[in-house]
């Protein structure tokens, strides 16, 4: 079943990246690889200030891994 979303709410791609600090390449991309829930209407990905910010919350982590070091023993 569609999920139903706010008409009010919608927002352009290019909008949401500037709000956020983002390339509007980048977020059209996710949009287009289906990463990015959004709907491409009137040649303009088109999606809501919700749906990004949940994506951001679940996205993998970018760069390098972390790794844990371990202090040695003090003499």
């Amino acid at each position: 079943m569609a999920e139903l979303v706010d008409p009010k709410k919608l927002k352009s791609v290019a909008q949401l990246a500037i709000e956020y600090g983002f390339d509007r390449k980048y977020l059209s991309r996710l949009a287009s690889t289906g990463k990015l829930k959004a709907w491409f209407i009137a040649d303009s990905w088109i999606t809501t200030d919700e749906i990004l910010t949940q994506y951001l919350k679940t996205r993998p982590s970018r760069g390098r891994p972390k790794k844990n070091k371990q202090k040695s023993p003090q003499k």
